[in-house]
C-alpha cells in the first residue's frame, strides 16, 4: 500500500519530517489535521476521534522525547541505507499485491508502478479515490481485493 522503499524524494522527506515535528511540537487540532490531509484523501474520513487519538499520543512526553527516532526514515542517509536495490525487487518470487493509491503523493505512485515492472509476479489494484491509507478510506473495495489476491 503506498509502497516506498525504491527510491527517495527528499522534499517529501523534508515535509513529512517539518508536518510531523510540529505537530509534536504544537499538537493543535490544525498541525493534526495537516498530517492527516496528507494521509487521508476525502475530509469526511478524516474523523475527530482519530485526529484526537493521534493528538493525545503526540502530546505525550515520550513522544516528544522520540520523534527523532520515529522519523528516521525521513534523514537521506538513512533512507538511502534502507532503500532496496532494482536487482532485490526482481528477486521476489512470491506474488505480490501492490495497492496504487491515485490521491497519493507522486513518490508513492511511482514506486507503486516502477516495482510492479519489477517483481515477476505482481499485480497492481488501483484505487484511484484514496492517498496513503486505502485500507482505511476505502475498505469495501480494499478487503474483497486483499482477500481475493490471498485466497488465490
Amino acid at each position: 500500500m503506498s509502497p516506498a522503499g525504491k527510491e527517495a524524494a527528499a522534499a517529501n522527506m523534508a515535509r513529512i519530517r517539518a508536518e510531523r515535528t510540529k505537530a509534536v511540537n504544537e499538537p493543535t487540532w490544525e498541525s493534526l489535521h495537516a498530517v492527516f490531509a496528507h494521509l487521508i484523501a476525502d475530509e469526511a474520513n478524516r474523523l475527530p476521534d482519530l485526529i484526537g487519538l493521534r493528538q493525545a499520543v503526540y502530546q505525550r512526553d515520550d513522544t516528544r522525547e522520540t520523534i527523532d527516532h520515529l522519523l528516521i526514515l525521513q534523514d537521506a542517509a538513512a533512507r538511502d541505507r534502507n532503500l532496496i536495490p532494482e536487482e532485490k525487487w526482481r528477486g521476489i518470487t512470491a506474488p505480490v499485491m501492490i495497492v496504487a493509491s491515485g490521491k497519493d503523493h507522486g513518490v508513492y505512485q511511482e514506486t507503486a508502478t516502477s516495482i510492479a515492472a519489477l517483481i515477476p509476479n505482481a499485480e497492481v489494484f488501483e484505487m484511484p479515490e484514496v492517498r496513503h491509507w486505502p485500507h482505511f478510506e476505502d475498505p469495501d473495495s480494499f478487503n474483497p481485493a486483499v482477500l481475493a489476491f490471498l485466497n488465490k
